[in-house]
């Protein structure tokens, strides 16, 4: 799969993730795949993914997701829950709430996914998280 790299880079730049993981997931379902060859083709994407739209959340989510990285998943739910609500703290006009909205809805997915593998103190984290920014949305300013 390294060898790929070239080509995958063109479908991830041209947005053909999607696609591309289609297209994998038929390939693989025919044929029985080694755990090695999986892996090797999730870290080729990735690689490039890292390399060619390091800043594509959206694109890292539907990898994590289609290859089961549920630890992953949660880190980054996590993490675009960090971001919105640094877009919040940043703003002018905190009547503005919906930053606080997405970053709670993101608490709640990651609690979500940690609970699915047995993850009870970040489940509880995340989940503290979440009712603390729903006060926080209660909140007259």
């Amino acid at each position: 799969f390294y060898a790929l790299n070239f080509i995958l880079g063109i479908l991830i730049e041209n947005g053909q993730l999607d696609l591309l993981l289609q297209k994998y997931s038929a390939a693989a379902d025919t044929n029985t795949g080694t755990a090695e060859a999986v892996r090797g083709f999730r870290m080729a994407v990735l690689t490039s993914l890292k390399h060619f739209n390091p800043n594509d959340l959206d694109a890292f989510a539907l990898v994590y997701t289609h290859f089961d990285m549920k630890h992953e998943t949660a880190t980054l739910l996590e993490s675009r829950a960090e971001q919105s609500c640094e877009q919040w703290f940043r703003r002018y006009n905190k009547d503005q709430d919906e930053d606080l909205l997405d970053s709670m809805r993101y608490f709640i997915e990651a609690a979500e996914v940690h609970s699915s593998i047995d993850a009870g103190n970040k489940t509880r984290k995340d989940c503290a998280q979440a009712s603390l920014l729903s006060l926080q949305i209660r909140m007259p300013y």
